[in-house]
């Protein structure tokens, strides 16, 4: 169930669990929610979902802070994360939280508070799960224009978006934000939270050298200093596993 915000209709995510279990279908569904969705169904509405072969939920949990989840125009407060992540785990549903980072207007504050939301997620169990991603623009949307007209025109054929994608990947991403903030964010995205908080690619099987590089990613969430990353040159060096840029099932 790939639709976004699937759980926005409590009826019909209740009609569907009661349709599979009526009819006795065996199946193994996941679908993306919101976190404030989530938090709506009663306990043994979660069970009805759970028994009917939800073994995933999606959410978007995106920062940390109730002042960053006002900045992207969420409308719960940042404890329903850990809430809804405990009653998930209770019911034998595996949480996958979507991260955000680099959004129009982020400060170092609203990063530091999304990573110790992260840390407080993490320390719930293992089984939970994250996506950690930098934001993008989306024309047509209040903060995505902003962050427009901060960038050069989109391209208007697919090869030209291709090139501009590429050059980004090289430079400037998120030139609403001042160069240092990206490049902290994008430190964050690309190696430590990934690396210290759900390294899905080493796949349980993560070398001696690996295991202390995670150390040092978790140290510097911790006391969030992101300067001279020697050890993520030393990973891009020596291992051979990269990281997942998205949840693996």
């Amino acid at each position: 169930m790939g639709e976004l915000d699937f759980f926005a209709s409590k009826k019909r995510v209740l009609a569907l669990a009661e349709s599979f279990a009526r009819r006795k279908i065996r199946v193994r569904w996941f679908a993306l929610a919101s976190v404030s969705d989530v938090d709506a169904l009663s306990d043994a509405e979660l069970t009805a979902v759970a028994g009917s072969g939800c073994y995933s939920l999606e959410l978007g949990t995106e920062v940390g802070s109730d002042q960053a989840l006002a900045k992207i125009g969420k409308r719960y407060e940042s404890s329903a994360a850990l809430r809804v992540t405990r009653r998930l785990l209770e019911h034998g549903i595996l949480p996958i939280h979507n991260i955000l980072f680099g959004f129009v207007g982020e400060t170092r504050d609203d990063r530091r508070a999304t990573i110790d939301v992260i840390r407080s997620l993490r320390a719930l169990g293992s089984r939970v799960r994250f996506n950690f991603r930098s934001y993008q623009a989306a024309p047509n949307t209040t903060m995505g224009d902003v962050a427009l007209r901060s960038t050069p025109p989109l391209p208007s054929t697919l090869p030209g978006f291709l090139d501009m994608r590429q050059e980004m990947a090289g430079g400037r991403a998120l030139p609403w934000l001042s160069e240092g903030d990206e490049r902290e964010g994008r430190l964050l995205v690309d190696y430590c939270l990934p690396l210290a908080y759900d390294d899905a690619l080493a796949n349980g099987q993560s070398s001696r050298l690996r295991r202390w590089l995670a150390r040092v990613s978790d140290w510097r969430c911790r006391v969030t200093w992101f300067r001279a990353p020697l050890d993520r040159y030393v990973f891009q060096r020596l291992e051979n596993v990269g990281l997942a840029g998205t949840f693996l099932p």
